[in-house]
């Protein structure tokens, strides 16, 4: 191993723990302003109340916030939107992930899972129609049935996207992940013409 890769792992180090005890001040800010408050009222006097920065707001509550109301979004775009409304704060993929679960828990935001291999989670607000996902398999079922004949899982993709089907990622690598479902599902593969269904 190269001395870089040292030097990165300990840059990386120095950086998440910079990000941690970043929180755990804002944390500690937040609360120690919040016993003030209860202070001054027990006392009787007026709180100054003044709008939070975006650093000073909760992960939770800004995540809430900045989930659009028109569209599916995955971890990856809620990480880009962060980015773009608060760009002193950078939560890794694993604390955004876990803010999320909190919010389905609460029901402030839904899951919308992606049966394909190729397909990561979305989350949309509550009433936003998510639509009907549909895995691999079914697309595959879906041409197969009506093809009535073989077909190899390039010519299965190729009728998938023009009845509909958007690649989501590179085409070799969608009919790789193509390959993978046909194999786990109600399917058979014949070596000289192609795939099948099973009777």
């Amino acid at each position: 191993m190269s001395k870089e890769l040292f030097n990165d792992l300990r840059k990386l180090a120095e950086e998440t723990r910079n990000r941690k005890l970043d929180e755990i001040r804002a944390e500690y800010s937040e609360t120690i302003a919040e016993i003030a408050a209860m202070e001054q009222r027990l006392i009787g006097k007026p709180v100054a109340i003044r709008p939070k920065a975006k650093r000073e707001e909760k992960l939770v509550d800004l995540v809430a916030a900045l989930i659009p109301s028109d569209r599916i979004v995955t971890v990856d775009d809620v990480q880009g939107l962060l980015k773009a409304a608060d760009p002193d704060r950078s939560p890794n993929i694993q604390t955004i992930r876990a803010t999320l679960h909190r919010l389905v828990k609460e029901g402030t935001v839904k899951k919308v899972s992606h049966p394909q291999a190729d397909k990561k989670v979305g989350y949309c607000l509550p009433d936003f129609d998510a639509g009907e996902h549909r895995s691999l398999a079914d697309w595959a079922r879906q041409v197969l049935s009506d093809a009535g004949e073989p077909l190899t899982a390039v010519d299965i993709m190729v009728r998938m996207t023009e009845s509909g089907y958007e690649l989501p990622c590179e085409p070799c690598a969608a009919v790789e992940h193509l390959e993978r479902a046909l194999r786990s599902g109600s399917f058979t593969a014949n070596n000289k013409s192609g795939w099948c269904l099973l009777r």
